[in-house]
């Protein structure tokens, strides 16, 4: 049998600069939004002893997860619309503003306050990181990017809530959401060098953003509202803002899924489901173990 000869196999094309500065940047993005939610996971009830607000442990918990799942789905359809530039450098600037205003919180409100539009940040900044590999990257390179963006999430779950727990017994809670956004500046360098090297996007119709926006806004607010009732006073109130929440959550999640998800349809319905299950599943017990 003939050997097979080595230059017959086609190889992989050279990294180019832009390749590599989106790569470093993306990655180092992608780590941060995933350090600071489970991060702040673990230090939680920490912040919440410190403000002397126990009852708002939920939202206090859950503001920025909430608020990045609806930004995700509106972060596609703006990123679509006028292209992945605008709507990159908004979710970098309001990720970091929000970790400065929970850095500085005088009081638990402004803390959530904060940590929702951290959340609202993380949801827009990491969508047009996968428009810029479409753009960007060659075919051939777009598998690595996805390893490393699959590394960028799971390697802050094994070292980042040693990290924070080490930070907030030495320095305090505040220094785990104070430093990280310095990091988004260093982050944003090689990321700015990609976007200027790409031509302005031509602005696209986008007739279902309005739709989207609205109900992917309506169901964060309802889940948010829904924690929040925990940490009201009042059982009138409580009871007020329970129905509330639930009515715009129930009213909201059918229009954003596949039609059958919630009865488990056969193909992409059930999948939906059942990542849904296993996400709720590992949110739950995630906020729940720390205060325990």
């Amino acid at each position: 049998m003939a050997a097979v000869s080595t230059s017959s196999v086609p190889s992989s094309p050279a990294w180019t600069p832009t390749e590599i500065g989106l790569a470093i940047g993306s990655v180092l993005l992608i780590t941060l939004v995933a350090f600071e939610e489970l991060a702040a996971t673990t230090i939680m009830p920490a912040v919440v002893a410190s403000y002397d607000a126990a009852p708002w442990y939920p939202i206090a918990s859950g503001a920025a997860l909430a608020a990045q799942l609806s930004a995700t789905v509106v972060a596609g359809a703006l990123a679509d619309w006028k292209g992945p530039r605008a709507v990159l450098f908004t979710g970098m600037a309001l990720f970091a503003v929000g970790l400065i205003i929970s850095a500085v919180g005088p009081n638990v409100i402004v803390f959530v306050a904060g940590r929702a539009l951290q959340g609202l940040g993380g949801g827009l900044l990491v969508v047009p990181l996968y428009v810029l590999i479409g753009a960007v990257a060659a075919p051939a390179h777009r598998p690595s990017f996805f390893a490393a963006f699959s590394l960028a999430w799971v390697l802050p779950s094994l070292v980042g809530p040693a990290i924070a727990g080490y930070v907030t017994q030495m320095w305090g809670w505040r220094y785990v959401f104070g430093v990280v956004p310095i990091v988004v500046v260093v982050a944003a360098i090689p990321v700015g060098y990609v976007l200027r090297t790409l031509p302005v996007a031509e602005a696209r119709k986008a007739a279902r953003l309005a739709a989207l926006s609205c109900n992917a806004v309506l169901a964060g607010v309802g889940v948010m509202l829904l924690q929040l009732a925990g940490a009201l006073t009042s059982p009138l109130s409580q009871f007020g803002v329970f129905l509330l929440g639930a009515g715009l959550t129930v009213w909201a999640l059918p229009r954003l899924l596949p039609r059958g998800t919630f009865v488990s349809r056969p193909g992409m319905p059930s999948a939906i489901l059942a990542r849904l299950s296993a996400l709720a599943s590992q949110v739950g017990l995630a906020v729940m173990i720390p205060l325990v």
